[in-house]
């Protein structure tokens, strides 16, 4: 296979209401992608995440990023969930063999961010391990609709992902929900932006 500088684009409608035939050939597309260039990049998903809920996600965004950094802060949570500053995570660090042109490799990533999920139950004997937590919602400053408006994107984005991992499997020439029950936990999904 030849090496290409272009990212794919990939058709989902095609995967979501072609035929079994169109199915494996999306399936193939995304394996080459993964294994030629390692992106791709997804068109016509909007059945599953509608481009208002993104609109509405984004400025909903904007306007929690707006806050003040002491407002903000309050909303740090624990267990990958919650609100995080510029410089707290730190990418660069996780393999730093891949990284040996950075001259600091302590600084922190340029970015900041909330990561969100889905609620789990207390009880619930995973609750308190990394990724089982609840969200600290900003909805004191920003209304509850703000908290609706990111459980619907969130259950949107990881209908998506669900979606995605299935044409993985295809891919990989596997059963088309081979990992449906690998990703029955909460889903994180990590809103940040760049200042």
């Amino acid at each position: 296979m030849q090496a290409t500088t272009t990212v794919p684009l990939i058709d989902l409608a095609l995967f979501l209401y072609g035929s079994e035939e169109n199915k494996k050939k999306v399936a193939k597309e995304v394996f080459d992608a993964c294994t030629d260039i390692g992106f791709f990049i997804v068109r016509n998903y909007e059945s599953i995440l509608p481009r208002e809920k993104i609109d509405r996600m984004f400025k909903d965004l904007k306007d929690f990023f707006e806050l003040p950094l002491s407002v903000k802060s309050a909303y740090k949570g624990s267990h990958n969930r919650g609100y995080f500053t510029i410089g707290e995570e730190n990418l660069t660090t996780v393999y730093t063999e891949l990284n040996s042109v950075l001259v600091n490799k302590e600084l922190g990533d340029y970015k900041e961010g909330i990561d969100l999920g889905r609620e789990i139950d207390s009880k619930d004997p995973e609750y308190g391990l990394p990724f089982r937590s609840n969200n600290k919602w900003p909805t004191e400053q920003l209304g509850q609709l703000w908290k609706d408006n990111a459980i619907d994107y969130h259950e949107c984005a990881a209908k998506l992902s669900r979606t995605i991992m299935r044409i993985f499997a295809i891919g990989l020439k596997l059963e088309e929900n081979w990992f449906e029950d690998k990703m029955n936990k909460p889903m994180i999904v990590t809103l940040s932006t760049c200042p």
